[in-house]
């Protein structure tokens, strides 16, 4: 039967090629939009970097900015995964080799409708009227020929701009000069220089002793690189600090991938061979190297110019676009072409969240060629922040929805930006993409003209006297980052238990960090002289100005509330475009104050006071679900409805339509975001995050009765999509959050939808 090579030929609407994170983000949501997708993966099993071949967990915003994670189908994947069970017993960063990694996504394509390539290349593209009309692909395990013909649009996915290339499409490589970029980083020439590729190793303490003797000529390792992937405490472990290529002239991932991997596993039996048999001797006796990725992990390679290409300029002054179509957040970090395999990392600037537009998820000349992943348009210097996987998806699942609108349209995504942007932004949100700085409604969602209300909201407002709280002599201080608009009064809850008359200070501070430090770093230095260091950023304030202070006298034996009439107004809000901004309330006395043993997390200090202020500050306000953003930004602000943390759930947010309508679709999201990426669950090993909502119901209310239209006691995701059988006609609705998924945390919704 196979004597012969089999062609056939196949049609679809949108052809994506690259199964990586960003590849597999835009097929599922292409799918999910009713567009005939299939994906190419020149490798039998899917994911990429992200994927068991290299095992690399999706890093984003979220590693330098506390609650920035990025939402939709990326985080979806982080889901399914924790949920079914696809992650090592012992993590690090999400760092996977599961073997179940593959079913878990393979499963969410077929789910979306997508047909899955394996190990299929694309060989060949051919474009006319600036359009790609078809797509060859080889089967590389028989040689059969595919060739698909393009109904639409197509994304290159493979990193490397490879459908870019054989389509004609415009594609740089390398880094540009100064005069062409104006950025302050960029060399003086250009050059075809791009950042190292890098492998990953696994180490397991077997409880044998075994030794390690290098292969001959494996090269002695350089005890002056980072070397701190590996713990002879812990049984299992992560290599990967290992790096080489980049070179014009050298080895590269463009030009010897081949050559370039095996230097790299030569040098993983360095780095080895240095924790085994130097740096840990005698403690690392029964652990053994016993894996090393089939794969090589390419950082950098050809990038496709777009409309727009972002630059290091852009990224520092968090310029906004209004074509926004995601976000980055990870730092500015080039790996050059390391002297002698060891792990080099140039950082430039650690940044707030930026947005990213559209324009650079498009090819300027070949018109139905969209991109997500590391080839989008972008500086090399920009690339050194956007080339990260969960920023990839993100824009991958944005350059999907992009595809599904220009087909609805009938127009090429520059009309999108022109013409449809809002219509976009929509599309995005309500696919559970958020975007910092993009506020969007939904002209169809019924909530929007809704009465909402709640059976308890967090706010700082006078609660009755608290029950047995604890109590310090020493100064207690909180740090405020969720800021009212203006305090008419502030109160303490104190005790003086002497018999004289005691005294309470309060004091009430305001300042914000300051200005981004910008590095430079010297670039070319010896091997002797590299030291790894991140990149400055003041993440807490440190300079305060005094806007009130007041001392008061506290009659002996006291016990209850004490005011301040302080009439601040006019407080600088938090924003996202400042690191943090705070209120900060300091009370010193020779009295006892009451502490505050459960605040919210937008208020710190080492001794937090017990206290409240007019007017009340309703910082979880049922209306917030109102409010056009679906995800918190930073400490600061909040965008979410959370029910009182001194009422234990359940707890229910109501929405009173006014009228009798029709709903047939629901959409709830929760909040699963934790302070920083390290204590996010898919990091931690855990099912789910503690803060989401596990266990809640909608019901009908009309005519004074109430009817269960949908109930669950398993949640494990942030957005839930609820499509009823049939419509159902009612006044409003009432969603009741009886559990979240650890117990002691309150009822957090940022969005309902209802149409």
């Amino acid at each position: 039967m196979y004597n012969t090579v089999m062609k056939q030929t196949y049609e679809c609407e949108f052809l994506v090629a690259g199964a990586g994170i960003a590849g597999i983000c835009a097929a599922i949501q292409a799918g999910r939009l009713g567009i005939d997708t299939v994906i190419i993966e020149k490798e039998m099993t899917l994911g990429g970097n992200a994927g068991p071949l290299f095992g690399v967990g999706p890093s984003g915003a979220h590693v330098n900015n506390e609650f920035y994670t990025e939402t939709g189908i990326v985080l979806e994947i982080e889901e399914r995964l924790s949920k079914e069970g696809a992650r090592p017993a012992q993590n690090y960063m999400a760092l996977n080799t599961s073997a179940l990694w593959d079913r878990v996504i393979s499963d969410m394509l077929r789910e979306a409708g997508v047909r899955i390539f394996r190990k299929h290349l694309v060989t060949d593209a051919k474009a006319s009227h600036s359009k790609i009309r078809s797509v060859s692909v080889t089967n590389i395990e028989n040689l059969d020929q595919l060739d698909f013909m393009i109904n639409g649009f197509t994304m290159d996915a493979t990193g490397d701009a490879h459908l870019a290339y054989l389509s004609g499409a415009e594609t740089v490589i390398g880094r540009e000069s100064k005069s062409e970029t104006g950025e302050r980083s960029a060399p003086e020439k250009s050059d075809k220089t791009i950042s190292a590729a890098s492998l990953m190793a696994i180490t397991v303490d077997t409880g044998i002793r075994k030794t390690f003797v290098p292969p001959p000529g494996t090269p002695t390792w350089n005890p002056s690189k980072p070397a701190n992937t590996f713990d002879p405490n812990k049984k299992y472990n992560y290599i990967f600090q290992v790096d080489e290529g980049g070179l014009e002239n050298g080895l590269n991932s463009m030009t010897s991938p081949q050559a370039l991997y095996e230097s790299l596993v030569e040098h993983i039996y360095s780095i080895w061979d240095y924790f085994k048999n130097t740096k840990y001797k005698g403690l690392a006796e029964t652990h053994e190297l016993i894996w090393i990725s089939p794969i090589l992990g390419r950082r950098e390679s050809r990038r496709i110019v777009g409309d727009y290409m972002l630059t290091q300029t852009d990224i520092e002054e968090n310029r906004d676009f209004p074509d926004a179509a995601g976000f980055g957040g990870f730092y500015l970090d080039y790996h050059p072409p390391s002297h002698d395999g060891g792990y080099e990392t140039v950082f430039y600037y650690n940044p707030q969240p930026y947005q990213i537009p559209l324009r650079c998820l498009y090819s300027h000349n070949i018109k139905n060629l969209l991109s997500g992943g590391r080839a989008i348009s972008a500086t090399h210097l920009a690339f050194t922040s956007t080339r990260v996987m969960r920023t990839g998806g993100l824009l991958g699942q944005s350059a999907a929805v992009a595809a599904y609108l220009c087909l609805k349209k009938q127009v090429n995504p520059a009309d999108i930006v022109n013409s449809y942007i809002d219509e976009f932004h929509t599309l995005l949100k309500i696919n559970d993409v958020f975007i910092p700085g993009i506020i969007s409604q939904d002209s169809s969602n019924l909530v929007n003209s809704a009465v909402i209300s709640a059976t308890s909201e967090a706010s700082l407002s006078i609660p009755s006297d608290p029950i047995s709280p604890q109590y310090t002599k020493s100064p207690a201080t909180a740090r405020i980052y969720s800021i009212p608009d203006k305090l008419d009064k502030v109160m303490l809850y104190v005790w003086n238990k002497k018999k004289t008359l005691g005294s309470l200070e309060l004091v009430i501070s305001y300042g914000k960090t300051s200005e981004f430090i910008y590095n430079e770093p010297e670039l070319n230095k010896s091997p002797a002289e590299y030291s790894f260091h991140y990149p400055e950023r003041e993440n807490d304030v440190s300079a305060f100005d005094v806007i009130y202070s007041k001392q008061m006298k506290i009659p002996a034996h006291y016990h209850g509330w004490v005011s301040y009439d302080c009439g601040i107004s006019k407080l600088e809000a938090a924003d996202r475009k400042t690191v943090r901004k705070c209120l900060k309330i300091k009370a010193t006395g020779n009295v006892d104050l009451a502490l505050n043993g459960n605040p919210p997390d937008f208020i710190e200090g080492d001794n937090i006071p017990l206290f409240c202020i007019e007017p009340a500050y309703v910082y979880g306000s049922a209306h917030n679900i109102k409010d056009g953003v679906i995800h918190r930004e930073g400490i600061g602000l909040l965008h979410q409805w959370i029910s009182s943390p001194n009422k234990p759930l359940p707890q229910a947010l109501t929405i009173d339509f006014g009228q009798k309508v029709a709903i047939k679709h629901i959409d709830i999201i929760f909040d699963s975001t934790e302070k920083t990426e390290a204590d996010m669950f898919y990091c931690k090993g855990e099912l789910a995050s503690p803060r989401l909502v596990k266990s809640y119901s909608v019901d009908t209310i009309s005519s004074g009765s109430s009817k269960t239209i949908y109930e669950t006691k398993d949640n494990r995701h942030r957005f839930n999509k609820i499509i009823l059988a049939e419509p159902v006609e009612t006044d409003s609705i009432r969603i009741t959050v009886n559990s979240t998924v650890t117990e002691g945390n309150p009822a957090r919704i940022y969005e309902v939808r209802v149409i």
